[in-house]
């Protein structure tokens, strides 16, 4: 009975190949998003927490002058590394200069805050050094390479032997300079005045999580004047995680209007399918079969396509996680973004779930037809009535048709309405994103030029050379940089989603209405006024979505953004008339959309389409 039960259900999906692929299609990209959205929520923290662990990482680092030694006897301490004292510095790289602080932690790495080696060896003599793995990384520098550091006499050559992870903030290039640890006479060289020295002590607490109340002490012992900085874990932890964190809400927002606008289509599909398939269900109960195995039988169809869909989609978000959260899993930990046991199972349950919530209430609508209504093909009694609804008739009488069409169906059309909102939304929401994008340029580039007026600059000279004031020559992606192609291509999954809805609801409603456009046609409506009451049927929903779609979409953007920023002062509404162009712009797209199954509605064969009724 099992293998026949399956047998049937993969005989539907072969049936009905498109519908089929479609719903796989957004079970696919359903699973694909939700995989990176929790892929990229452990990248945010747990990469960073295991550099922590095997780093023997610092609760508190205090930055400045030899004072610093005097955090190690704060009440808390119970580990302390002896201070560890740097300069600044630079070399020189394929004809431009990079700055570099080098930390004078010489043959034996500190016992808190150690770098953990991650390629090559640690430095044991004084011409070595070890970089950090971001900023080698980022420069292309590997064990093996030399770098001339500039020196209070010259310049001094150093090989680099080996790439070290730290427990820092921000990665290179996000945060400079870069950092490289050395020996104490290399520091010497490069600085022989230890009164220029920046030291820093590292200290671990026996109560971690009042490391942010014990800095806010250890700031107030230190005298202004000595411009210490103290920095807990605390701070470090959230500064190395912003970049992931802000994907991931971006991630989840539209992980939420994938599920939504899922929902909707899958209704749909799924609900049609039941329409056409009332045959299908009639030859099922005459044989034996009860409402509850029919629906049963339609429910593991969706299953079976929801599995095949999930697996590929799961599949493509761990291809694409590395990808999205690449600098942030190779700068904060050596171990790269990786889709976990949990992710898999989580991102197939939820896409499973959404196929059943689906199907449930469509497919019971139509295992409760009896058999011989059923086995007539004729649509459902709930369906005729609606469509029968009077609407008089008046000019154009193709949109008189199409409005009659819509509001006949109206449950059709308000799912139709509700997905296209979701879109508009996002599409409104991603213009929203460029708008407050330039707009946060426009800012930055002027409170660069109000620092940066000619005669501010002193000379160039060694101090110039000993530390650069300026940023290094290499790019630093904003965070709308890095997040503009993860926007525009999910707007982009959206945008197909809704083509998908748009389609599945023209081409099923062109099949429902074979008789009803044979007799149109039969009386006389030119098959170009057929066409256009088909493409009329959907104007409801466009203006319907288009009146929601605006607002949500900018109350969307807004919120998102005050999650990520704290506010919304930056931000910048679009100007009026691109808001004015979105419907327009949507309404030519379902045109588009709908323009087969329109022609295929106006070159129906009146005597073919009426004998098969």
């Amino acid at each position: 009975m099992l293998v026949t039960f399956l047998r049937i259900a993969l005989a539907g999906i072969r049936g009905r190949a498109l519908a089929a692929l479609l719903t796989a299609l957004l079970a696919a990209v359903t699973a694909a998003v939700l995989t990176l959205a929790l892929g990229l929520r452990s990248v945010a923290d747990e990469p960073w927490d295991r550099t922590f662990r095997e780093t023997n990482g610092a609760h508190l680092i205090a930055l400045g002058g030899p004072e610093v030694a005097r955090l190690a006897r704060l009440p808390g301490v119970v580990e302390a590394a002896p201070p560890v004292p740097g300069s600044f510095t630079s070399f020189a790289l394929a004809g431009q200069r990079f700055a570099l602080n080098a930390l004078a932690t010489g043959p034996e790495p500190p016992r808190v805050e150690r770098p953990a080696v991650t390629s090559g060896r640690w430095l044991t003599a004084a011409d070595e050094i070890v970089l950090e793995q971001s900023f080698a990384a980022a420069l292309g520098i590997r064990p093996g390479d030399a770098v001339d550091a500039a020196a209070s006499s010259g310049r001094i050559r150093l090989r680099v032997v080996g790439v070290a992870a730290i427990a820092s903030g921000a990665p290179y290039p996000d945060h400079q300079p870069g950092i490289g640890f050395v020996a104490r006479d290399a520091l010497v060289a490069i600085q022989p005045d230890s009164e220029r020295w920046i030291w820093s002590q590292a200290v671990r607490l026996s109560e971690p999580a009042r490391a942010d109340e014990l800095a806010g002490r250890a700031r107030q012992s230190f005298r202004p004047e000595s411009r210490v900085v103290v920095e807990s874990w605390f701070e470090r932890r959230s500064e190395a995680g912003d970049r992931s964190r802000t994907t991931t809400i971006v991630l989840t927002a539209y992980s939420a209007l994938l599920l939504v606008a899922g929902v909707l289509v899958l209704v749909n599909l799924v609900g049609g399918r039941a329409v056409t398939r009332h045959r299908e269900i009639g030859l099922l109960k005459a044989v034996g079969f009860t409402p509850r195995l029919v629906a049963l039988l339609f429910l593991v169809e969706q299953l079976l396509l929801g599995l095949a869909g999930a697996g590929a989609g799961v599949a493509g978000g761990a291809v694409l996680l590395p990808l999205v959260a690449g600098d942030s899993a190779a700068l904060l930990a050596s171990t790269p973004a990786t889709v976990t046991g949990a992710h898999v199972a989580l991102s197939i349950a939820a896409v499973c779930t959404l196929m059943a919530v689906a199907t449930v209430l469509p497919t019971i609508r139509g295992a409760r037809l009896g058999v011989v209504h059923a086995l007539a093909a004729g649509r459902s009694r709930r369906s005729a009535g609606a469509a029968s609804r009077s609407i008089p008739l008046g000019r154009p009488l193709p949109l008189t048709l199409g409005l009659k069409e819509a509001l006949g169906r109206s449950s059709r059309t308000l799912i139709a309405a509700l997905a296209l909102t979701v879109t508009v939304a996002a599409l409104v929401a991603g213009l929203t994103f460029e708008t407050t994008t330039r707009n946060e340029a426009n800012i930055d580039a002027g409170a660069l030029a109000a620092i940066s007026r000619p005669g501010d600059r002193a000379a160039p000279g060694a101090a110039d050379q000993l530390a650069p004031g300026h940023p290094d020559p290499i790019a630093v992606p904003g965070m709308s940089a890095r997040l503009r192609p993860i926007v525009h291509s999910l707007n982009a999954v959206l945008v197909l989603i809704a083509a998908i809805n748009l389609l599945a609801i023209v081409v099923l409603t062109v099949r429902e209405r074979t008789r009803d456009l044979a007799v149109l046609k039969a009386i006389g409506l030119t098959p170009a006024q057929l066409g256009r009451s088909v493409h009329a049927a959907q104007t409801v929903a466009v203006a319907a979505a288009s009146a929601l779609g605006i607002p949500l979409g900018l109350a969307l953007f807004l919120g998102v953004y005050a999650i990520v920023n704290g506010d919304t002062d930056r931000t910048a509404i679009p100007p009026w008339w691109a808001l004015a162009a979105t419907p327009l712009l949507l309404a030519a797209a379902v045109w588009a959309i709908t323009l087969a199954p329109a022609r295929r509605a106006s070159q129906l064969d009146v005597t073919t389409a009426l004998s098969r009724e």
